[in-house]
């Protein structure tokens, strides 16, 4: 089941910049995942530690915000990205909006699931930044 490189991934495992479709698209039916890859289309259905919202110019920045976001919290494995849209902000400027999950794991209690109802969304985005030091032994 392990899935990328073997131990505790090191911060910056994950891409925390790119541009718009600069992510692997997820084609579900269990394809495999892998360890520092981002992925359109993915949804990880595992509960989260920590939401946020965020806003910025363009769609693409509000993903790279929740990357940094995971690299900076050490207990962070995964995140997923909700694009809302636009929204308005204080003075009436329209920004791309967005919600950020963080999740606690990936190979350990089937955090790796994902809901299959986001699969081809090009408004749900995931990254893997991390996995359990052993996942045979850390879950």
């Amino acid at each position: 089941l392990l899935r990328g490189s073997r131990g505790h991934a090191t911060a910056g495992a994950c891409p925390q910049s790119g541009l718009a479709g600069s992510y692997e698209i997820y084609k579900g039916n269990g394809e495999q995942q892998t360890l520092g890859v981002t992925y359109s289309g993915l949804e990880f259905s595992y509960k989260t530690f920590k939401t946020f919202n965020t806003a910025a110019p363009f769609q693409q920045q509000n993903i790279w915000v929740c990357a940094k976001h995971c690299i900076k919290e050490a207990d962070c494995m995964t995140y997923t990205v909700h694009t809302k849209g636009t929204c308005t902000r204080s003075g009436g400027l329209r920004v791309h909006c967005a919600k950020c999950y963080l999740h606690k794991r990936w190979l350990c209690d089937w955090a790796y699931d994902n809901n299959r109802k986001s699969v081809g969304s090009n408004d749900i985005v995931s990254g893997v930044c991390r996995q359990e030091v052993d996942p045979a032994w850390d879950c």
